[in-house]
């Protein structure tokens, strides 16, 4: 993938991680981005629990239990103190806000599709 289509890439994703209100602090932010990125770059139709989390956990150096955790831990947390107008707009009819958050593979396949639309298309 060209250099500036791939900094445009990681562009397009910090900013709606910050819209969606998600905190820089927490690693499954990293994580997050890590996975999008990954999806993105690589294959979509790639397994999350056995082939993306163990790529992530190997970049960051920890365990895939901690990636897991601490994305799961992240995605809880924004959909309870995030911006709910962006989340409305990127998961809207995919998660059903009354009975939970969404589970960590539609959160990260959905904002990677909501990605590839901007950066496809220009929406």
């Amino acid at each position: 993938m060209m250099d500036s289509m791939k900094f445009n890439m990681k562009s397009c994703i910090d900013k709606i991680i910050d819209d969606l209100g998600i905190t820089h602090q927490l690693c499954g932010c990293n994580y997050i981005k890590f996975c999008i990125m990954y999806i993105l770059e690589n294959d979509a139709e790639a397994s999350l629990t056995k082939e993306i989390y163990p790529a992530c956990a190997k970049y960051y150096n920890c365990s895939i239990e901690s990636v897991d955790r601490s994305i799961r831990f992240c995605i809880k947390r924004n959909w309870i103190y995030g911006n709910s107008s962006k989340q409305a707009e990127i998961f809207d009819g995919y998660v059903n806000y009354e009975s939970a958050y969404p589970s960590s593979n539609i959160f990260i396949n959905i904002i990677a599709q909501y990605v590839y639309r901007i950066m496809i298309y220009n929406v």
